[in-house]
């Protein structure tokens, strides 16, 4: 052999017992395969990107490409998967969004992809067909944007993965809009949301409404079948209307599971649900507002820290195994209906601590509304005004073997409302330690 490299490269080869394949400058191609050495067609030159033609499996490399949209585009036309270099950096224009289709993956590997330009933006990437995979990818809106990722309607197979989505507002033409970091709209079937961190996502105006992740309801039916599992989601602003997560009103069962999620000054409340068919589990929900907890457009509660950890105003909920705490207070730790009847639900092993600073007038560990078929049940609720407080209607119910301490009233059966109905509750069993009174009945 005339190319020292190759013939090392066989010797090599030779020693393991494994085929090799090289390309000899001025030469050509070779395959060794342990026996013999055969040369071989030498493959086109790729120093010129251009758009693939081969099935779906496709990698199409990002810095093949002379930008992320071409990339994007080459993958669309036949699917496969887009990947990105190792802790990459790059910018788009806030102008021309990044737009995913159907049977496209993205392999982030940590890239980070920053929004720029003059002017602002309705979304940072949309997702537009079904069966797209988004992995360790950092997509930073840089405030120039009102939604991170939009996943279209009647969608099916979205998994978004060890990715994070951050700094989202309100601007320009969407100033007084909803600032959401995940948006799911309506029709969409089968996603998960895992491992991910969405953070910084702030509405600055009246009616100053934002969403770490939602669920939305409007013009059609609540996606189903949604997992979100252990993402980390921080700072959603304001206190007027700010939730870490929010299933948005329906009808429609999502049969879906929000679990091991770390919630942290979510100004409002960590978890919202107001469809039914949810499953709320071992999330943690960290209220680091002390006295300091401000709304833009009102300020109807000025001595509560957040209204709630969790809210539930939707049948056939679950919410186990929470653990709601911090240093300051909540109207209501968990707080069940407020205008509507919700049958079903059940409040079981949660954990509810208010701050040893905080100001505890007007908080309940767990309120409840108008409710029946219920279970509140094995919650632990320290230092609070009230420990579990039906202050409107309450039917079927039972409250039982929960351990309430540092309270005022441990368990508050009365309302201020006229005409409620309260019947068939059965209480039992509960641990009640309270500076004056244990039970209050109607």
């Amino acid at each position: 052999m005339a190319d020292s490299a190759m013939q090392k490269a066989i010797d090599d080869a030779y020693a393991n017992g494994k085929p090799v394949y090289v390309i000899v400058p001025d030469d050509g191609a070779y395959i060794f395969d342990g026996t013999k050495t055969t040369k071989v067609p030498t493959p086109p030159s790729t120093s010129t990107p251009t758009t693939p033609t081969t099935p779906t499996g496709k990698v199409f490399r990002v810095i093949d490409y002379n930008s992320i949209y071409d990339a994007l585009t080459a993958a669309a036309a036949s699917g496969g998967t887009v990947v990105f270099p190792a802790n990459g950096q790059f910018t788009i224009d806030l102008n021309k969004p990044l737009s995913v289709a159907k049977n496209v993956s993205i392999q982030g590997n940590g890239t980070t992809i920053k929004l720029v330009g003059s002017g602002f933006a309705a979304e940072m990437l949309g997702i537009r067909g079904s069966n797209v995979n988004i992995d360790k990818l950092i997509l930073d809106g840089n405030n120039l944007s009102k939604c991170g990722v939009n996943i279209y309607e009647n969608l099916s197979n979205i998994n978004i993965t060890n990715s994070t989505i951050m700094n989202y507002t309100q601007g320009g033409s969407y100033a007084t809009d909803l600032v959401s970091g995940v948006m799911i709209k309506t029709g969409v079937v089968n996603v998960v949301l895992s491992g991910n961190t969405v953070k910084n996502v702030r509405a600055k105006n009246a009616p100053a409404v934002s969403r770490g992740i939602m669920m939305s309801s409007y013009n059609g039916n609540i996606a189903q079948n949604v997992t979100i599992s252990n993402n980390t989601i921080t700072d959603i602003y304001p206190k007027d209307d700010g939730d870490g997560i929010y299933f948005d009103s329906g009808t429609v069962l999502t049969n879906s599971v929000v679990t091991g999620n770390t919630f942290e000054r979510c100004a409002k409340r960590g978890i919202k649900i107001a469809s039914p068919g949810v499953t709320v589990s071992n999330n943690h929900i960290i209220n680091s507002f002390l006295n300091n907890n401000q709304y833009v457009a009102s300020d109807p509660a000025p001595n509560i820290d957040m209204f709630a950890g969790i809210s539930v105003y939707a049948n056939d909920v679950t919410v186990t195994g929470n653990t709601i705490d911090g240093v300051g207070s909540f109207y209501g730790g968990i707080e069940l209906s407020a205008e509507t009847t919700v049958q079903r639900v059940k409040i079981l092993n949660n954990s509810v601590t208010m701050g040893a600073s905080a100001n505890l007038s007007g908080t309940t560990g767990i309120r409840v509304g108008d409710i029946s078929d219920f279970e509140i049940r094995a919650n632990k609720i320290v230092h609070a005004s009230i420990g579990i407080w039906t202050w409107q209607g309450a039917v079927n119910g039972v409250i039982a073997d929960n351990d309430i301490s540092d309270v005022d009233y441990g368990i508050q059966l009365s309302t201020y409302v006229t005409g409620k109905p309260f019947s068939n509750v059965t209480l039992s069993n509960n641990k009640i330690q309270a500076r004056k009174t244990a039970i209050v009945n109607r």
